[in-house]
C-alpha cells in the first residue's frame, strides 16, 4: 500500500470516528486466566470522552480448563488512587474462544481516570 493510500485511510478514519488521543498512565494486568489466555494490553486511547484499549488475546487452551463454565470471560477496570486504594470504573464481558484483538472500554468518562494507573482484571464470567 502506498503512503498516499495510508494517509487517505487515516484521514477517513479520523473523519468517521473522530480523533483518538493517547491517554496517559499505565495498565496493570491481573489475569486469573493466565494458564489459558495471554493478554497483551495495548495503548490507552480517549475517543469521544471514553477511555479505550485494544487488547490482544492469545488463547492457549479453553478457559473451561481454568475453571470457567462457559467461553465468556469478564473484565473489570479500576483506577489506582493515592494511598493504594482502587476505584471501580467499568466492567464487561468477552467471548474467549479464539485468539484476536478486542476493544475494551476502561472508563465511560475520561475524567474518572485522568492520568491515573488502571488495573485491568480478567476472570471467569459468573454462571447465569
Amino acid at each position: 500500500m502506498s503512503n498516499k493510500t495510508l494517509r487517505l485511510a487515516a484521514a477517513l478514519a479520523a473523519a468517521l470516528w473522530g480523533p483518538a488521543v493517547y491517554a496517559a498512565g499505565s495498565i496493570t494486568l491481573e489475569n486469573a486466566l493466565a494458564a489459558c489466555v495471554d493478554v497483551r494490553p495495548g495503548m490507552r486511547t480517549t475517543t469521544d470522552g471514553q477511555v479505550l484499549m485494544q487488547a490482544g488475546l492469545d488463547v492457549k487452551q479453553s478457559i473451561g480448563r481454568c475453571g470457567c463454565k462457559s467461553a465468556i470471560a469478564t473484565y473489570t477496570s479500576r483506577v489506582e488512587l493515592d494511598g493504594g486504594q482502587r476505584s471501580f470504573l467499568q466492567s464487561g464481558s468477552l467471548r474467549v474462544k479464539q485468539s484476536g484483538t478486542h476493544t475494551l472500554t476502561l472508563a465511560s468518562d475520561e475524567k474518572l481516570v485522568g492520568d491515573g494507573n488502571v488495573v485491568l482484571s480478567l476472570g471467569c464470567a459468573a454462571p447465569d
